[in-house]
């Protein structure tokens, strides 16, 4: 509730029940997020439950990259997460390493960002695997973290305010 009174656009989201707790002066839509988040497919005669393979795989990926990275330093060294793929506007821009808006996605600084970010994509994740399928999630989330990245991306070169970022 506190932070529903300061902040705007936040949800409570139960995945044990499939349900969207909206505060009074929260919006109550987002584009049609809350249909993804509480809709359930129906299988013959009743609702199913399809595994999350795409979410569930995307997950053990950034988490089997973070236990490489840490195996080499800390997530936290800004040097090593660049040499790891981290995006860092000059490399993009002068060196054309435009590789790195997708691998930065798949990088987290330190434990608490990584399991903050998976624990958010499986939340999600699994929900909208479930809805829209395998193949639709995979597009989603690539689409999505392309997307995040040349935000970020465009957000630095607009204000000059450079970051090496990840995640």
């Amino acid at each position: 509730r506190i932070l529903c009174s300061v902040c705007r656009n936040v949800w409570g989201y139960f995945p044990q029940n499939g349900r969207v707790m909206i505060y009074e002066n929260q919006p109550g839509e987002f584009y049609g997020l809350r249909f993804l988040l509480e809709a359930k497919p129906l299988a013959a005669g009743g609702t199913h439950f399809v595994i999350p393979y795409v979410t569930a795989s995307i997950i053990a990926v950034n988490i089997l990259i973070f236990l490489v990275i840490e195996m080499f330093g800390s997530t936290y060294d800004s040097g090593l997460m660049l040499r790891f793929g981290a995006m860092f506007p000059p490399f993009v821009a002068e060196y054309h390493q435009w590789w790195r808006l997708f691998t930065a996605g798949f990088l987290h600084f330190g434990t608490a960002h990584l399991i903050n970010n998976m624990l958010i994509l499986y939340g999600i994740g699994e929900r909208v695997e479930q809805i829209v399928g395998r193949f639709r999630m995979f597009a989603i989330y690539v689409v999505s973290l392309l997307g995040g990245s040349l935000c970020s991306y465009a957000a630095m070169l607009l204000t000059g305010q450079y970051a090496i970022s990840a995640g």
